[in-house]
């Protein structure tokens, strides 16, 4: 039987009761150094392993061969129908983007010539952050058509929010309103300990847990533990 993305990473199907509905928009949110990556990446690779889909994750912050290399380093190989691009494809194909350029139709774009390959179902952006820093006007205010184009695609999206601490959650962001589904990745500071923690926020379609739970970088991907007892 076909695996739901919910099987993906370990422990995560024991914090939901439904599989994460396709074509969701899913925000990954987290202060640096939470393993971001690292959740959206052994879920991506660890589905279209045993699938004939089409996933994409497209960086815009490090070089492909870098998380690649990365992730290999955990265990985590790249199967075959997974594209890990970088910022030089948006380069090779618009020169100008060392300019402020309307990012977001760039990489639809992008998005539709892959779907011309094959069954594109999985999308990754990484990072949100980055790509508003080359947006002409920012990527919230295009944020609404943007999530709009990525469902009509019918993809199922994971969109890398960095944060810079959890303090300053911005929860009333639009980006926070139109998603489907919110997984939150921290550090909690303890006494003599520091504790890397999962949360999901939000999950429309299913019930899950809200409770925070332990993570663990092992030997194929991120894994996610037990809650975190304060």
């Amino acid at each position: 039987m076909k695996r739901g993305l919910k099987d993906c990473v370990r422990g995560l199907g024991e914090l939901v009761q439904r599989d994460i509905p396709r074509r969701s928009i899913c925000l990954v949110t987290g202060t640096p150094g939470s393993l971001k990556t690292s959740f959206v990446y052994t879920l991506m690779a660890n589905y279209l392993r045993d699938s004939d889909e089409l996933g994409l994750y497209l960086s815009l912050e490090q070089e492909a061969e870098q998380i690649v290399k990365g992730m290999e380093n955990l265990g985590v190989e790249k199967p075959e129908n997974m594209e890990v691009v970088d910022l030089r494809l948006v380069r090779e194909r618009y020169r100008e983007i060392e300019e402020r350029v309307e990012i977001l139709p760039i990489i639809q774009e992008i998005l539709e010539s892959f779907r011309e390959r094959g069954n594109l179902s999985l999308f990754s952006l990484d990072s949100w952050n980055a790509a508003g820093a080359f947006a002409a006007e920012g990527v919230r205010r295009a944020s609404y058509h943007f999530f709009n184009a990525l469902r009509e695609m019918s993809l199922t999206s994971f969109i890398v929010l960095e944060i810079p601490s959890m303090t300053s959650v911005q929860e009333y962001t639009p980006e926070y309103f139109l998603a489907d589904c919110i997984f939150e990745l921290g550090v909690l500071e303890k006494k003599e300990d520091v504790v890397r923690y999962f949360q999901i926020r939000k999950l429309r379609g299913s019930g899950h847990s809200m409770k925070k739970h332990r993570v663990s970088v092992e030997r194929g991907g991120l894994a996610i533990l037990g809650p975190v007892y304060i």
